[in-house]
């Protein structure tokens, strides 16, 4: 009788009903954010370009060719990724991920892994995974990234593309910011 009178009342019971089942859980469960603080040979920031010690605005594609700016490059054929899983609840652990690894940013926007795609591992581990995919060239910029799952088989969206530079020889040495060496006349220039 109450629903023939009043249903303007009673959908309004129905929606606040299925809103406490439904909707609020989910929200009050936490939600899985994107992987962060992506690492290539354990160095974060790959795609940074440095000149005369200072962070420009190049990017790595505009500097890679260039004499006159600094680029830390990964010397390894086979190199390991990191990340951190990010989420709302402090208690997420994650269940697989899925790399993917290409030549240019504009393929992996499309989902085109035209070097490696891991496909969904399951695992929780998420430091040091291996390169797995075709060969890689010395002197050559490449693309990276990554998404989860948590133990609730929730999905992240895909992380920000991450971009590294191989050295010109794979010689297996341990990567590193480059250092910055100020010219001669210049550190006798600032003396005078």
């Amino acid at each position: 009788m109450c629903c023939t009178k009043y249903p303007y009342a009673w959908s309004k019971i129905r929606i606040t009903i299925y809103l406490a089942i439904c909707i609020f859980p989910v929200i009050a469960k936490g939600q899985l954010s994107a992987p962060k603080r992506l690492t290539t040979d354990l160095l974060e920031h790959t795609e940074c370009v440095f000149q005369n010690g200072l962070l420009t605005n190049l990017t790595i594609e505009e500097a890679y060719k260039r004499n006159d700016v600094q680029i830390a490059t990964i010397h390894s054929s086979t190199p390991h990724f990191s990340w951190q899983v990010s989420s709302s609840n402090p208690n997420t652990t994650q269940k697989a991920y899925h790399i993917q690894v290409a030549t240019s940013a504009a393929l992996l926007e499309k989902g085109v892994a035209d070097m490696w795609d891991s496909k969904i591992v399951e695992t929780n581990k998420n430091t040091a995974i291996p390169y797995e995919g075709k060969k890689l060239n010395p002197n050559t910029c490449y693309y990276w990234n990554v998404r989860v799952w948590d133990q609730n088989d929730s999905i992240s969206p895909t992380s920000a593309t991450k971009a590294f530079l191989t050295a010109e020889n794979f010689d297996n040495t341990f990567p590193r910011y480059p250092l910055i060496k100020r010219k001669e006349c210049a550190v006798r220039g600032q003396q005078s």
